[in-house]
C-alpha cells in the first residue's frame, strides 16, 4: 500500500528552506488525467482524473490524504487547490524537513 501525504513543518524546524502560508488552510487534492512535465503550466495540466478529497493544511501538520495500492511503474501528478483562499509559497532545498504532496509506501 501507498499514501498521498502532504508533509508541512513549522518554520522553526526548517533550516534553509521557508514559507509563506496565509488563509484558513482549506486545499482539495486531485490525480491528473496528464502526466506533469517541466513544460506543464496551469492552463496546460489537463483535467481532474479523479478528486481525493479536501482538507485543511497548517504549517506543524503533516497529514495522509489518501490511501491506496501503490502505482507501481505507472507515472502518475496531482493537484492540490486552494478551497477558500489559502496560500502557500515555499522554497525547499537538500536540508531537512521536506514540504509538499509525496507519495510514499507504508
Amino acid at each position: 500500500m501507498c499514501s498521498l501525504v502532504f508533509l508541512f513543518p513549522k518554520q522553526s524546524q526548517l533550516e534553509t528552506s521557508s514559507f509563506t502560508f496565509s488563509g484558513d488552510g482549506k486545499v482539495s487534492i486531485a490525480e491528473l488525467s496528464n502526466i506533469a512535465t517541466q513544460s506543464t503550466t496551469y492552463a496546460t495540466q489537463g483535467s481532474v482524473a479523479s478528486e481525493l478529497g479536501s482538507g485543511s493544511v497548517a504549517p506543524g501538520q503533516d497529514i495522509v490524504i489518501s490511501t491506496f495500492l501503490c502505482p507501481a511503474g505507472k507515472t502518475v501528478s496531482y493537484e492540490m487547490s486552494s478551497v477558500s483562499g489559502t496560500n502557500l509559497e515555499y522554497f525547499q532545498d537538500y536540508n531537512p524537513k521536506p514540504i509538499g504532496l509525496y507519495i510514499r509506501s507504508c
